[in-house]
């Protein structure tokens, strides 16, 4: 964007209608909602591998399992996205780092957040037993997975026929998958997995694979809160396929300092590497949609005014920019925005 106000540079999505019109919507606001809408999948009991459910058979639970690790935006938009279908979400923490440093429970501060406040009853706090032998941030990372999710079950148990969602806090899977799940029975398989939308850095970039690692587990009177495997269930069964199932936004963070405290506290410490976290490599990146860590096989195709986003974004735009524009001076990053609006007061008050 050139030769426009600074008041439009700086707020694109607020002023997308002076900026772009070739669009299904015409660059209309009010017809956004409308396209995004008659393009949302929804979906059959065939589909899903079931059939119709009687009216007299009862309505089973939606327990979705997540595990947290400070990602306050994405929590937001995961609460607002899925809390009118979900009965009670399962969030797992722990108070140490895959890499194997202490750190601190960090939901309890969202207690008295009004952001939260709507579906804070829903939330079960699920705190993960540390492991009782350290094999190093992958075998810490599973242990967490597989641990929260049976402390979960142990908090919430489940009764036959719920489901069980089981996918990572950004892969946010569509409300109308669990919509069409609870008025289905007799399904072909116990386990479902999520196709979803495979974005990184924001919903304008996109990979052309799905991403499959998202789990739904209906739960039967054979299963056990003792004998639940959560790596199983994402790696070891046969499983019924979800397709356009939602979406996985990989590293879209709203500030450059959780880029940082993700690589230097996630499994993948291979990543963690002076070159990667330069400011100027951080800021090309998510600005030009190319992998930070050099990976050839990370290949991004950029969709202009994407409309399937989750919901919560759709109908909070402005709030949630950076998850939809990157291509400007600061990537997108609200404490980069800041600071280079700071620099510019500065030299207006010195002229």
């Amino acid at each position: 964007m050139t030769d426009l106000p600074m008041e439009v540079t700086m707020h694109p999505e607020r002023y997308s209608h002076m900026i772009q019109r070739k669009n299904a919507f015409g660059g209309f606001k009010d017809l956004r909602e409308k396209v995004r809408l008659s393009q949302y999948k929804t979906y059959t009991c065939e589909e899903l591998g079931g059939k119709p459910q009687t009216p007299s058979e009862t309505k089973p639970r939606i327990l979705d399992y997540i595990m947290y690790n400070g990602e306050q935006d994405i929590l937001e938009v995961r609460l607002n996205t899925l809390g009118p279908i979900v009965d009670k979400f399962l969030l797992a923490e722990t108070n140490w780092t895959f890499t194997g440093k202490s750190k601190e429970f960090k939901f309890p501060s969202l207690k008295n957040n009004p952001t939260f406040a709507k579906y804070w009853d829903k939330i079960v706090h699920v705190q993960v037993d540390p492991p009782l032998k350290d094999e190093g941030h992958w075998a810490r990372e599973h242990h967490n997975r597989n641990q929260g999710l049976k402390q979960g079950l142990q908090l919430v148990p489940p009764k036959e026929g719920d489901f069980i969602f089981m996918s990572d806090l950004d892969e946010i899977w569509r409300p109308s998958v669990a919509e069409a799940l609870t008025k289905c029975t007799d399904f072909e398989h116990p386990i479902f997995t999520l196709s979803l939308a495979f974005h990184y850095y924001s919903y304008e970039y996109k990979r052309n694979d799905a991403w499959g690692n998202g789990r739904i587990m209906r739960w039967s009177k054979t299963d056990s809160v003792e004998t639940v495997d959560c790596q199983k269930i994402r790696y070891g069964l046969v499983y019924q396929h979800v397709p356009q199932a939602g979406w996985h936004c990989s590293w879209c963070f709203g500030n450059m300092t959780e880029v940082l405290d993700k690589v230097q506290s996630y499994s993948h410490q291979e990543h963690n590497r002076p070159e990667y976290l330069t400011r100027e490599n951080i800021l090309s990146g998510f600005r030009y949609g190319y992998d930070l860590f050099g990976r050839n096989g990370d290949q991004f195709q950029y969709v202009e005014d994407n409309l399937d986003v989750p919901d919560w974004i759709a109908a909070n735009r402005e709030r949630f920019e950076y998850a939809l524009y990157r291509r400007n001076e600061w990537a997108g990053f609200v404490d980069i925005k800041e600071e280079l609006t700071a620099k510019q007061t500065d030299v207006q008050i010195k002229l």
